[in-house]
């Protein structure tokens, strides 16, 4: 024990030497010498080997306003002016804190179980009362502060200022080591789970939503609507990551957790709408229109969600039509990224060139121009025009956009796809042919809980058609797919019926 406690103090005085280092290449020496009361042979030495003394990291704290959290455990930033107020009103204790935990770690407990006399123990109770005392005056003095900085959260998060929201989210990360009130946990957990999903990290954002669903599951019961709302963002998530069988599970989970009461109602409803998007997702359009029709919105553009899902479903039934769906959703982005897709895997030109005129502009009501689905339209567009292009104008614009949503399997497994279709459709059949059989590859090697978009059978079926019937490899594709889409359409998916161009 005696030398685990040498190795863990070794090792973390080094960390904090290396932090020193670093502090360094900000303030001259001679600088941090002067300002301590040191002389630079001490700084010096501090930098190299031996201890650190905890009065010389107290006046770094005090006369260079470093952040105290940062110097000790490496969080945050390395000044304080880089944390947030709250943050700053509980980072003193810390100190305190962490010179408590080192003087229980420094006790010669080896040698007080061996030898148990009367002054190691009082050392021992000492240290430890006065550990107790750190931690509980830490969570008193900041709940306050972590509330202050998880509103200040929900409100750049509100705003869409994703940078700041960073900055406040690293703070807050800090202050729930300290605090530890479960509520406020819960808080935090949604609202990390929001800034991961905004800037694209969709793991790290399921890791969150799973985090408070769970709590939700432990308490046996859903009583309020925040809770519903939860379980559809980690739905949602899931099927962002192509886990549309998990996200059923966790859909018709929070349905049966639900309490039955008219406040839940409505949120019952959209929950239901969800379900079935996702069985949409997974082919089964029968049940989900079933469900569809069972659990209609309470009202016309009660949610903007719940509106495109009924006009999903319907077109994937072959019930109504690209245009109708157009003009009966109100403006917003989810609608016209996905009529965009739709007139890419239909290799719809007139409605790939009207969407390229009336859906592209400022967010948040029209796609930004610089979105991997924009510029695919583009270079497909341009292509079915005009039948000439060339492949590493594809690969350019990949390399030069960020590929959002999805599993890592099912993002390579699209720009392969999309990849294909674009030397298609500029006569580049050698590249085509090796590009539609490498979609193939990737999609039968991706891991078995991830379901492939059903959007993508009618390109797939259409860049294997191209490789001809000389092309066994190609040929036996061929015939998977066209065995997937019959079985899809039994399930009422009609859409999959269309033919490209």
């Amino acid at each position: 024990m005696a030398l685990e406690n040498r190795n863990t103090l070794a090792s973390s005085r080094e960390a904090i030497r290396a932090r020193l280092k670093a502090l360094v290449e900000r303030f001259p020496q001679a600088e941090i010498a002067r300002r301590t009361g040191n002389a630079p042979a001490n700084v010096h030495r501090y930098l190299q080997e031996g201890k650190i003394p905890a009065e010389f990291c107290a006046l770094l704290v005090s006369e260079f306003q470093v952040n105290p959290a940062w110097l000790l455990t490496g969080e945050g930033g390395m000044l304080r002016a880089d944390v947030s107020g709250a943050t700053r009103k509980v980072s003193h204790d810390l100190l305190g804190l962490v010179e408590s935990m080192n003087a229980v770690a420094r006790m010669r407990l080896g040698s007080v179980t061996a030898n148990p006399g009367r002054r190691e123990l009082l050392d021992l109770h000492e240290a430890l009362d006065s550990f107790e005392r750190l931690r509980e005056k830490l969570n008193q003095s900041s709940r306050p502060a972590f509330k202050a900085m998880l509103d200040e959260l929900d409100t750049a998060l509100g705003h869409g200022d994703l940078s700041r929201a960073a900055t406040l989210l690293a703070s807050s990360t800090q202050l729930s080591r300290l605090c530890r009130d479960e509520k406020l946990h819960e808080r935090f957990e949604s609202l990390a789970a929001t800034q991961s999903y905004l800037e694209g990290r969709v793991a790290e954002s399921l890791h969150y939503e799973r985090l408070v669903f769970a709590r939700r599951v432990l308490e046996g019961r859903i009583g309020h609507e925040d809770g519903l709302s939860q379980a559809i963002n980690l739905a949602m998530g899931l099927l962002d990551s192509s886990r549309a069988r998990d996200a059923l599970r966790i859909i018709r989970a929070a349905a049966a957790l639900a309490d039955d009461t008219p406040a839940l109602l409505a949120r019952r409803k959209i929950l239901r709408m969800f379900e079935a998007h996702t069985c949409a997702q997974l082919g089964n359009i029968t049940e989900a229109l079933a469900i569809l029709h069972a659990e209609m919105p309470p009202a016309p553009g009660t949610s903007t969600d719940a509106d495109l899902i009924v006009a999903h479903l319907y077109l994937m039934a072959g019930t109504c039509t690209w245009e109708q769906v157009l003009a009966g959703q109100p403006e917003h982005t989810p609608k016209y990224r996905y009529l965009l897709r739709h007139s890419c895997y239909t290799e719809d030109a007139k409605r790939m060139a009207l969407g390229l005129r009336e859906f592209i502009g400022q967010p948040p009501h029209k796609l930004p121009e610089s979105e991997f689905d924009v510029r695919l339209a583009r270079l497909l567009h341009a292509a079915l025009d005009k039948s000439k292009g060339r492949l590493r104008d594809y690969d350019a614009m990949v390399a030069e956009t960020e590929i959002r949503g999805g599993s890592s399997a099912m993002r390579q497994a699209r720009l392969s796809l999309h990849r294909a279709q674009y030397a298609r459709l500029i006569g580049d059949v050698k590249a085509m042919a090796a590009e539609a059989l490498h979609t193939e590859e990737i999609l039968a090697l991706a891991p078995a809980d991830e379901v492939v978009k059903l959007d993508w059978l009618i390109v797939r079926r259409a860049n294997l058609q191209a490789c001809g019937p000389r092309n066994k490899a190609a040929h036996k594709a061929l015939q998977n797919v066209q065995q997937q889409i019959a079985a899809h359409v039994a399930t009422g998916c009609r859409f999959l019926q269309l033919k490209t161009g």
